[in-house]
């Protein structure tokens, strides 16, 4: 089994024979920004598993804007909804590049069939990512940009595994859903406190837990969904020992 098949939790949490007959199809591709699956309804011609690029979850309203909804990184499968009968609102589009191995759709899609812990782990990550969906959407609505803004950020570190990030303040606008000076103003007085730094265009989380401080706790509550998912693969992988 390729070494590099580990990198990414989703397929590290799937049985070992599972991720044999993966390995002779699996490839490393490049992700670069803005890549993305560009039609709700299309087909992905492969199913991607990220290692250090990140994925924004993005609706399209009727007006032609996309509101972000989720990340998806380096524990999660792009592409795999394809492959089961449970329909998610948003499309992925890359917004951190990175690598990425990628695996046809068909050859998932034909393991699916005969791997009930595979459709186990696809399903898993299906419920918690629309967890996470209800958890922002109540962080949105009830708390302040300030607090919304580090919950993000930490969203992003947990999944990316990086700290630092090329990301201008019309991005973090776009993905907070709020005006780009608001977003400035926000981060000026997160970098005030030392927990993060910010250049022209990056920034870079130097105090992941003073961060969690200054967050609302939405974010724990987004660390338990998370939890609960990595705890349900744990078992899986054990049972399949």
């Amino acid at each position: 089994m390729k070494p590099v098949m580990t990198q990414n939790k989703f397929l590290q949490g799937l049985p070992k024979e599972v991720l044999m007959k993966f390995d002779d199809h699996v490839e490393l591709t490049q992700i670069r920004r803005g890549d993305t699956d560009k039609d709700p309804t299309s087909r992905f011609e492969y199913v991607y598993f990220p290692m250090t690029c990140v994925y924004s979850l993005e609706l399209t309203m009727s007006d032609g804007v996309n509101c972000h909804l989720a990340l998806l990184g380096y524990r999660d499968a792009i592409g795999a909804r394809n492959s089961i009968d449970l329909a998610m609102s948003g499309v992925p589009r890359a917004i951190i590049p990175g690598y990425a191995l990628k695996i046809r759709s068909e050859i998932f899609a034909a393991e699916l069939v005969r791997s009930p812990e595979l459709r186990r782990a696809v399903h898993s990550q299906f419920v918690r990512a629309t967890g996470i969906l209800g958890v922002t959407s109540g962080c949105n609505l009830r708390h302040p940009l300030q607090r919304r803004l580090a919950r993000w950020l930490l969203s992003l570190n947990h999944a990316s595994g990086a700290t630092g990030f090329d990301l201008t303040h019309e991005d973090l606008a776009h993905f907070l859903g709020v005006r780009r000076e608001a977003v400035t103003e926000a981060l000026a007085r997160l970098a005030q406190t030392s927990v993060i730094k910010t250049s022209r265009g990056r920034v870079q989380i130097v105090d992941p837990e003073g961060l969690q401080h200054f967050s609302c706790e939405c974010s724990q509550s987004l660390l338990t969904q998370r939890a609960s998912g990595a705890n349900q693969r744990d078992q899986l992988r054990m049972a399949s020992a």
